[in-house]
């Protein structure tokens, strides 16, 4: 091992202590059975153990290991029970998990995206804790690999940044310690301590274009340069500080106007672009996309971006429509929307009996009363429904309007008009989702919470 490289230990002990300087408690290893991840599982186990045995503060963080079987390979049963047979070895706790994979996932997204996303969804789903880390042990030359990869896909520098080293998901910390270790060391690692491993056949199959990246281009590339690994990892640094001033620069342009709260009408996001039409078409492109991550949503191609940034900066018609394969963008008075597609999905209709409780809808939302209901309404019939434009609602001051009506006053964007839902009482509209309190008295409210 040359001088400049990283140790397995000391890259353990290093997470060990950005865990303990983020009190978390508990580290959950992913555990495939392959040769990186052995050394992942082997290698903590070892550095928690000689830390109690010193009486160091890291003998309080735990270490648990977890496997998914994806089921995608003959030997995927055999593969679990060897890693829960060697976690048996060294004494550490194991939790495997049979995934059921999506068809139409597989056939939409390819064996690769629709298994890791699975991988991690389960992940996540299982470490309930706020204390709490998760390790996978992807190293140097996988990160040489993603960069190179999202090179040939014309990635941007989101995408040249390659993988992160330190991320956060559900309230769980993401780390991947061996980033900065070449493959070599962890091979060599391996072979000291005698590992038993997996071999995955298909991480061998070219027909994935990680594999060919891996095994021929990289290789060329290396013959070509010696350190080309190297210095692709270095990219990835330089390139996410790139991207972590870009994210300084559209928060300055922004100047706090995000609302990240999809709107109770259709859950479309909006962003407002006070005085965006005097900054550069780059900065208005680097602001939208800091919006859709903001909120939650990839950022569509470069061409798709410079017909928005156009539009937001006064350019073309009045008002915008551009359609993708997973939603729509919409410009409407000075204000860009996107409405991503089935996001009303979430939508329950029925009867609202114990006003006392929230109204629970799907994915976590909800409605509740801010405050209770005038008493002469306690004892209604309160329903969730979907709503016409041409339903009828009477307002405070007794006069009857209809909602197409009532949209327009709001000045509520027309692609909205046909999707609407509200609470009824009786046959009374009395409150329409994404409209102010306007219709009943002043003392009866609700409040939606996505």
């Amino acid at each position: 091992m040359s001088k400049s490289e990283i140790s397995i230990e000391s890259a353990c002990k290093n997470a060990l202590q950005v865990c303990e300087n983020n009190n978390i408690t508990t580290i959950y290893l992913a555990y495939s059975g392959g040769v990186d991840s052995s050394v992942l599982i082997h290698s903590f186990n070892q550095v928690l153990s000689k830390g109690r045995a010193k009486n160091k503060a890291k003998r309080h963080i735990k270490a648990i290991a977890v496997h998914a079987n994806h089921g995608l390979q003959s030997l995927a049963d055999s593969w679990q029970q060897h890693c829960e047979l060697n976690c048996q070895l060294l004494g550490l706790e194991i939790h495997s998990k049979k995934l059921q994979l999506d068809t139409e996932q597989l056939r939409i997204n390819g064996i690769e995206a629709t298994a890791r996303e699975a991988r991690y969804k389960w992940f996540f789903e299982f470490i309930d804790s706020d204390h709490a880390a998760l390790m996978t042990a992807h190293h140097q030359g996988d990160q040489a690999e993603t960069v190179l990869l999202n090179l040939i896909r014309g990635s941007g520098v989101a995408g040249l940044a390659g993988i992160r080293k330190q991320a956060e998901r559900d309230s769980v910390m993401l780390m991947r310690p061996f980033l900065a270790v070449p493959e070599n060391t962890i091979l060599r690692y391996a072979r000291q301590h005698q590992l038993e491993w997996v071999e995955d056949p298909s991480n061998n199959n070219t027909e994935f274009l990680r594999n060919r990246v891996r095994h021929d281009l990289l290789p060329l590339m290396e013959n070509m340069r010696v350190g080309t690994s190297i210095n692709l990892a270095r990219l990835a640094i330089n390139m996410r500080d790139v991207e972590g001033l870009l994210e300084e620069l559209a928060i300055e342009d922004l100047a706090g106007s995000v609302d990240c709260v999809p709107n109770p009408l259709d859950g479309s996001y909006h962003l407002p672009l006070n005085k965006v039409d005097k900054l550069s078409e780059p900065r208005v492109v680097n602001i939208i996309r800091h919006w859709l991550k903001l909120v939650g949503f990839q950022s569509p191609a470069r061409s798709v971006l410079l017909e928005l940034a156009g539009w937001c900066r006064g350019e073309g018609k009045e008002k915008l429509t551009y359609q993708l394969s997973d939603g729509s963008f919409y410009g409407y008075r000075g204000t860009l929307y996107y409405v991503p597609d089935g996001e009303q999905d979430w939508l329950e209709t029925g009867q609202w009996i114990e006003l006392s409780k929230p109204w629970l809808m799907r994915g976590g939302r909800h409605l509740r009363m801010r405050t209770q209901p005038i008493s002469d309404l306690e004892s209604q019939s309160f329903e969730v429904v979907n709503l016409s434009r041409q339903d009828k609602c009477t307002r405070n001051d007794g006069s009857t309007r209809s909602l197409a009506k009532l949209m327009q006053d709001h000045r509520i964007p027309i692609w909205r008009r046909s999707n609407l839902w509200g609470v009824k009482c009786n046959s009374d509209i009395i409150w329409v989702a994404g409209v102010d309190n306007l219709l009943l008295a002043d003392n009866f409210r609700l409040e939606y919470v996505p």
